[in-house]
């Protein structure tokens, strides 16, 4: 018989300047979980800072998990990377509200009969390159049972945001002996053959992510079902210079929108150059050009190009952490330090 087995989301980043949003998607899974009275599951990344967290994101992780308490609503939830100081360890933010009533907290490598015919077997972040390996073997599938592996790792072969792929000796063969594997970490959604899933994120974090983000209704068969979440999108509007109808149609559209807006234009670099941007600021719409028309800049344009980036104290800090992964650049503390004094 088929049999939800729960909602899950993964990569809620919660910072100071998320705190608000975070509580929204919370309450927006808390719902579905009432709804069809099941459990909540979480891939990991509940936190963004390395480092250390502050007062406020300690308190509205707290008053998050009295919303699940007043609800009865249960998560289970493995540390992602940025969960973590050290990224070998066990020890991560999460620690502290271990005890909490209503979560369960996967520090290591855990497998658990979840219902009659389901085993989960959980599986929080550590280093590819070190403990990771050895932890997944540690977990063995239970015959005759579906086997769902939730983790938090990249696997070589998915796509770095960038568009490389990830090497590392994560292989796909080691997760052949689940039913199902699926993984938080990227942010969009892919598969990586037909038994590992990057499931999409819970929101959309910036112009570099689609917008397909929410929760996924996991069944004991296997199937599942895609529950968009309520979140300020960030819109690309792709548009021809030349194609003045189209422009003036998304203007319209477009003009002071709650969502975030950006018009990517292409065409011929003379006319692009005369593009007013400051009118379209004044419509809440931010500007850019497509790559193949990208314009020459001299040092003015530069510094101009600059101040019109829509880099912001939350996402410019998203973009530093991601490219330190892409990099493999495990303190990047001194970075920061100078990004928090722009």
């Amino acid at each position: 018989m088929k049999q939800l087995i729960g909602v899950f989301m993964k990569d809620s980043h919660l910072t100071e300047e998320t705190i608000e949003i975070n509580k929204s998607i919370f309450e927006q899974a808390i719902a579905l979980c009432v709804k069809h009275n099941c459990p909540l599951f979480h891939g990991g990344d509940v936190f963004t800072e390395r480092k250390s967290q502050s007062l406020a994101v300690l308190y509205a992780f707290g008053e998050i998990l009295e919303l699940l308490k007043q609800n009865n609503v249960y998560m289970h939830i493995v540390p992602g990377n940025h969960d973590k100081v050290d990224q070998d360890s066990k020890i991560s933010y999460l620690d502290p509200f271990e005890n909490h009533s209503n979560i369960t907290l996967y520090k290591t490598q855990t497998s658990v009969p979840f219902t009659n015919d389901v085993f989960i077997h959980f599986l929080p972040y550590f280093k590819e390159n070190a403990s990771y390996v050895e932890r997944l073997e540690l977990l063995q599938p239970v015959r005759g049972k579906f086997n769902l592996c939730l983790t938090h790792v990249a696997v070589q072969s998915v796509k770095n945001n960038d568009g490389t792929l990830v090497e590392n000796n994560i292989k796909k063969s080691l997760f052949d002996k689940f039913d199902l594997t699926m993984i938080a970490h990227y942010h969009d959604e892919s598969w990586i053959g037909d038994k590992i899933w990057y499931f999409p994120g819970c929101k959309q974090k910036d112009y570099g992510e689609n917008n397909k983000k929410g929760f996924t209704l996991l069944y004991n068969d296997g199937s599942h079902e895609f529950i968009k979440s309520k979140f300020k999108e960030y819109i690309k509007v792709p548009l021809d210079i030349t194609d003045e109808e189209a422009i003036k149609k998304a203007k319209k559209q477009y003009a002071n929108s709650p969502d975030n807006v950006r018009f990517v234009f292409q065409g011929d670099q003379a006319e692009l150059k005369h593009i007013n941007k400051e009118k379209y600021a004044e419509l809440g719409i931010d500007v850019d050009f497509n790559k193949n028309s990208a314009i020459p800049m001299n040092n003015d344009d530069l510094i101009e190009k600059a101040g019109s980036l829509s880099f912001d104290r939350q996402n410019i800090f998203a973009a530093f952490d991601t490219f330190c992964e892409i990099k493999h650049i495990e303190d990047n503390s001194i970075g920061k330090s100078y990004l928090k004094k722009i």
